[in-house]
Formats: C-alpha cells, structure tokens, sequence
C-alpha cells in the first residue's frame, strides 16, 4: 500500500468444512445444501501477517466446490462471474456467513455500494462478531460517507479480534484522513507497525504523526 486512501479489503480462498452427502445419493440439482452452522466462524492468524476464515457447517460437496471456483473467479479479476456464482453458493448455502462477505467485497469492487451492503448486513446478522465482516463493513461506511459509522464497525472488530491487522491500519487511515484524530491515527498505526513490521510507508506515517503530536518515538 502507497497512499493513506487504499483501505485494506479481504478476498480469501476461505475453509469450508462440512458433511458432504454421499456420491451416490439422490437429490434435486438445486437442493438447499446448507443447515444450521454447527460453529460460529472463525479467524485465525496464519503466520505473521495473514488470516484464516473457518466455518464448520454442513454444506454439500457440489456447493463448496462452486464456492472455491467464485473465489478463484475473483482473485483471477473476473469479478462478475465471481458474483453470479456467489450468489448461486449463498442461494443454496443462504445460513452460511463466508459467502455473504465475498460477495459483499466483490460488489464493492464494482462500486455497487447497495448490493456490497445487503450481503454484509446479512453476513452480520448470521455472525454479529464476525471480525472480518466488521471490516469490510468499516471499508463500505468509509466509502459511502458514513465516517463515525465505519470507526465504530473497526473499533467492533478490534474488540473481538485484537491483532486484526487489515482493521488497525483501516482505522488508522481513517482517523488519519477522514476523522482528524490524530492521537487515534499514531495508535492503531503503532499497533500495526506492531504486527506488520515492515511496512516502511506506515513507518513514515507515524514518525510524520509523532513530529505533529510532539510525541517521541522510542528506538
């Protein structure tokens, strides 16, 4: 990241574990796959700077693997095809919260702030904590104008997941750019720097910050 305006946003290959039925059983081609998750989802650090996303749920085998094809659509920048297909998972699967996020960030991508908010919120109301859904609903309020509301939703996912850094450097930049609160920008950049320790732009975000605040930085 070169600018204090790129929010970090998440498009992950994300883990869906589940029941598959058996090869040889017999069911409706658009049968309803998913029940009742058994686990609430899930995130994880996976080494020092990325994430992992668990949902246990029994899900059907022909819908996780349509599922792994929409994320390897949208990594491959076919963003439209990704979508259709997500929306065919979160048709079948619709009690599943990963899917929803996807697709949310998938139509954020698109600047289709309405439809990226609807399958956030029903993200949301599957998983209310859910770190990563808090996120990306801090990155759409931020870009939809809704500056206090989006604060709220990073500070959200901080409180459930401390060591999130994609929402410590998103709420810096906020607080940055957006909010003039400089004290809450030099923290949560810290807290990033923290974490992700080579990242020279943020390096010169906080030394800028500490020189405006008086504040010395410690060697």
């Amino acid at each position: 990241m070169s600018i204090k305006g790129a929010f970090l946003s998440l498009v992950l290959p994300i883990m869906l574990f589940g029941c598959a039925s058996a090869p040889d059983a017999p069911r409706p081609e658009r049968e309803a796959a998913a029940r009742t998750p058994t686990r609430a989802p899930t995130l994880e650090q996976d080494g020092v700077y990325g994430f992992t996303m668990s949902e246990v749920v029994r899900i059907d085998s022909d819908v996780r693997r349509d599922y792994q094809r929409a994320i390897t659509l949208l990594q491959g920048e076919q963003t439209e095809a990704g979508i259709e297909l997500l929306l065919e998972v979160t048709e079948r699967a619709p009690e599943v919260t990963i899917p929803h996020i996807d697709l949310g960030v998938a139509h954020m991508r698109l600047e289709r702030y309405d439809e990226a908010e609807a399958a956030l919120r029903k993200a949301l109301t599957l998983a209310p904590n859910h770190p990563v859904a808090l996120n990306e609903m801090g990155i759409l309020l931020r870009k939809t104008g809704r500056f206090p509301a989006a604060r709220e939703s990073y500070e959200r996912a901080l409180a459930i997941h401390p060591g999130f850094h994609y929402a410590l450097l998103n709420l810096g930049v906020l607080c940055d750019l957006y909010l003039a609160d400089l004290s809450c920008a030099l923290e949560n950049y810290r807290a990033y720097a923290d974490i992700v320790t080579d990242d020279p732009q943020v390096t010169i975000w906080i030394a800028d910050l500490s020189n405006r605040l008086g504040v010395e930085e410690s060697q």
